[in-house]
C-alpha cells in the first residue's frame, strides 16, 4: 500500500520524491504508526507495511522517524530535480523496550537508505541475556534468605515482592527465547 503526501512546494519548482517503506513484521509497535518528520516538521505517517511517498524540492533534507517522544536518528538526504530517495524504517530493537523508550529515545526506530549496508540485517535482534536482572535475582533471594533466618516477616515478605519482578523478567525472557527457538520466530526478512 502505498500513499503519496505533498511537502509545501512552490508552483514553478521541480519536485524531488523521498519514499520510505516501514518494513513489516516484528512485534514491537505494529500496530502504531510512526510520524515522519521532514526538515523537523510533520509530514506524513506510515503503519508497519507501508510505503510513503513524499514529494519535496530539490536539495538537502532531514528525514527522521518519530513515535511520541522517541525518534531515530535525522537522516540527511541530497536530491536534484526528478530523484527519488528511497529509505526503509523499523523499531530499533537492538536494545530492550524499556531503554529505548527512555535513555535510547534518540535511537528507537532505526532508519536507513534501502540497498545501502543497514539494508541485509535482520529487522528483529534477540535481546541479550539479562545478566543484571539475574544477578538482582540473586541478591534479593539472600537477603529473603537471612530475613527468614533471622525472623524479620515483614522484611521477609518485602524482599519476596522485590524478588518477584526480577525473576518475572527473566520468565519472560526464557519463554520468548524457547517461543522463538521452537519454529515460531518473528524475525524479519
Amino acid at each position: 500500500m502505498e500513499d503519496t503526501a505533498a511537502h509545501p512546494l512552490s508552483a514553478e519548482s521541480p519536485t524531488a520524491t523521498v519514499r520510505i517503506t516501514r518494513v513489516p513484521g516484528g512485534r514491537r509497535d505494529r500496530l502504531r504508526a510512526y510520524s515522519i518528520l521532514l526538515d523537523s516538521e510533520v509530514a506524513a505517517t506510515i503503519r508497519s507495511g507501508q510505503s510513503v511517498a513524499l514529494a519535496l524540492a530539490p536539495g538537502r533534507h532531514s528525514v527522521q522517524m518519530a513515535i511520541d517522544w522517541a525518534r531515530s536518528r535525522p537522516l540527511a538526504v541530497d536530491l536534484g530535480p526528478g530523484e527519488t530517495a528511497e529509505l526503509r524504517c523499523a523499531p530499533n530493537t537492538s536494545r530492550s523496550p524499556l531503554i529505548g523508550a527512555t535513555f535510547g529515545r534518540a535511537d528507537y526506530v532505526r532508519l536507513w537508505h534501502a540497498g545501502g549496508p543497514d539494508d541485509d540485517g535482520p529487522v528483529e535482534e534477540r535481546y541479550p541475556f539479562p545478566w543484571l536482572r539475574l544477578l538482582l535475582l540473586g541478591l534479593a533471594l539472600a537477603a529473603l534468605g537471612v530475613s527468614i533466618a533471622r525472623g524479620r516477616v515483614w522484611g521477609a515478605v518485602l524482599l519476596g515482592i522485590v524478588a518477584l519482578v526480577p525473576a518475572a523478567v527473566l520468565g519472560a525472557w526464557f519463554y520468548a527465547r524457547t517461543r522463538m527457538g521452537s519454529g515460531g520466530s518473528e524475525r524479519g526478512p
